[in-house]
C-alpha cells in the first residue's frame, strides 16, 4: 500500500466513509444505471462517486437530469458520460461513534 492509498484509507475510518464498488450497468430506466446488475442498486442524482481513470481515483458526483442520461461530473466541474461497463465506487458516510 502505497502513502495516498493509506491516506485515503485513514480519511475513511476517521470520518466513517464506505465504498461500495463494482462496475455498472444500464437499467432500463430513463436513461439510468445500476451497479452490479441492471437490476442492482440505482445510482442517483447527486450520489457522491469515484471512478478509476489510469489508476488514480477520481471524486464527483452523478448528475441525472429527468429525461437524459445519467454522467460523472468530476470536483473540478469537468464531466464525462456514464458507460456501461465502468467501474464506480460509490461513497457513503457512515455513522461514527465519537472517540472520548
Amino acid at each position: 500500500m502505497n502513502n495516498i492509498q493509506q491516506a485515503r484509507l485513514d480519511l475513511r475510518q476517521q470520518f466513517g466513509v464506505a465504498i461500495t464498488s463494482g462496475t455498472i450497468y444500464p437499467n432500463g430506466v430513463d436513461g439510468g444505471f445500476a451497479l452490479g446488475s441492471p437490476d442492482g442498486r440505482i445510482l442517483h442524482d447527486g450520489e457522491m462517486v469515484e471512478i478509476r481513470l489510469g489508476g488514480l481515483a477520481i471524486v464527483g458526483f452523478i448528475e441525472h437530469p429527468a429525461h437524459s442520461i445519467a454522467r460523472f461530473v468530476a470536483e473540478d466541474g469537468s464531466a464525462c458520460g456514464l458507460c456501461a461497463g465502468m467501474w464506480i465506487g460509490v461513497l457513503s458516510l457512515q455513522l461514527v461513534p465519537l472517540r472520548e
